[in-house]
C-alpha cells in the first residue's frame, strides 16, 4: 500500500530501454556522434516536475537534527508531504537518548541490508505507526537494533520551502505549532536539536547499479519523456548548425512533444480505479437517507 495515497500502486523502472529507444529513432545522429546524452537525466526531471508529484515515488524517512539545528534531508528527496518531531528512545523501555550519528537519516524500507549506497545513512523497516510512537527496526551487520520515536507532533514549516519545496498537500502548510522546520535543498533546519523528524515525502527514485533516474511504468509518460529528449536534441543540433536540412524534422519533434505531453498530463490527472470505487461507496452512503423506505 503507498505511503501518501492508498489508491497508488505505482511501479517503477529503469530508463535503459527509453534511452535505447530514442538513440535508434536517432540513429542517422548517434552514428555521426553528434548527440550528447549528458543532458537527457535533466529533462527527464524537467518533464517529471511538470507532472507534478503523481509521477513520484512516496518515501518515509526519520532525519536526525543535530546540535547545530539542522540535518541532511534524504538524498531523493524532491518535495515534503508531511514532517513530525518525534524523540528516539531505545526500546529497552529506558527514556536514554539515542543517536548513531548527528545527522543521520533512516531510510524506511522492507530491508535487511545493513547499509545503503549513500552518506550519513542507513536502511531501516518501520513496523509500527501510532499517534503515539514510531517504530522501526535498523539492521547493522545483520543484528537488528530497535528504536521508539516516540510523541510525533506536526511541524510548521516556515521560509521559501512552503512555495519550493512542499508538495500542494503538504500537512504542514497550515499547522500552528511552537517547534518549526524550513527546508533548502540539501537540509532541513529547525528552531530545535538534538532531536529527530520523521518525514513522509515524494521521491524521484534514482536505480542504485546504473545511476540513472527511475520512471513510473506508464506509456504515456514514457512517451512524454521520449518525445521531449527526441524534442530537445533536435533543438540543440538546430540551435548549432550541426545537422543539415533540421528545420522540418525540429518542428515535428516539437509538435509531437506538446501532444504527448498534453496526454501524460492527463492521465496523470485521472483518478485511479480505486478511487472512483470509494467515491461511489460514498455518494451512495450520504444518498441512502434520501431513499425512501417501503413499510
Amino acid at each position: 500500500m503507498s505511503l501518501i495515497n492508498p489508491a497508488n500502486n505505482m511501479q517503477f523502472k529503469c530508463v535503459d530501454s527509453l534511452f535505447g529507444r530514442i538513440r535508434r529513432r536517432l540513429k542517422s545522429y548517434d552514428a555521426a556522434g553528434i548527440i550528447d546524452e549528458g543532458d537527457w537525466y535533466w529533462y527527464i526531471k524537467e518533464i517529471i516536475e511538470r507532472l507534478g508529484v503523481s509521477v513520484y515515488d512516496e518515501r518515509e524517512a526519520i532525519v536526525c537534527i543535530n546540535d547545530q539545528f539542522k540535518g541532511p534531508l534524504p538524498e531523493d528527496f524532491s518535495y515534503l508531504y508531511a514532517a513530525y518531531k518525534c524523540k528516539p528512545t531505545l526500546d529497552s523501555g529506558s527514556k536514554q537518548t539515542i543517536f548513531p550519528q548527528h545527522g543521520f537519516v533512516f531510510y524506511i524500507e522492507d530491508t535487511r541490508e545493513p547499509y545503503r549506497k549513500c552518506k550519513n545513512c542507513t536502511a531501516a523497516k518501520i513496523d509500527y505507526i501510532s499517534g503515539e510512537k514510531i517504530t522501526i527496526r535498523t539492521y547493522m551487520e545483520g543484528q537488528p537494533q530497535v528504536l521508539n520515536f516516540n510523541n510525533p507532533r506536526l511541524l510548521r514549516l516556515t521560509g521559501n520551502a512552503k512555495g519550493i519545496h512542499c508538495s500542494h498537500d503538504c500537512k504542514n502548510l497550515f499547522c500552528n505549532s511552537p517547534d518549526e522546520i524550513t527546508i533548502d535543498k540539501q537540509h532541513v533546519y529547525t528552531n530545535f536539536r538534538n532531536d529527530s523528524i520523521y518525514m513522509k515525502y515524494y521521491a524521484l527514485p534514482i536505480d542504485e547499479e546504473s545511476g540513472l533516474p527511475m520512471i513510473i511504468d506508464s506509456t504515456w509518460v514514457e512517451k512524454a519523456l521520449e518525445d521531449y529528449i527526441v524534442y530537445r536534441v533536435m533543438e540543440n543540433l538546430w540551435f548549432n548548425g550541426e545537422a543539415p536540412d533540421i528545420d522540418k524534422r525540429y518542428q515535428v519533434a516539437k509538435l509531437n512533444s506538446d501532444d504527448s505531453f498534453k496526454s501524460a498530463l492527463y492521465y496523470c490527472k485521472l483518478p485511479s480505479f480505486q478511487v472512483v470505487i470509494n467515491k461511489i461507496r460514498v455518494d451512495r452512503k450520504n444518498l441512502s437517507v434520501y431513499q425512501q423506505t417501503d413499510f
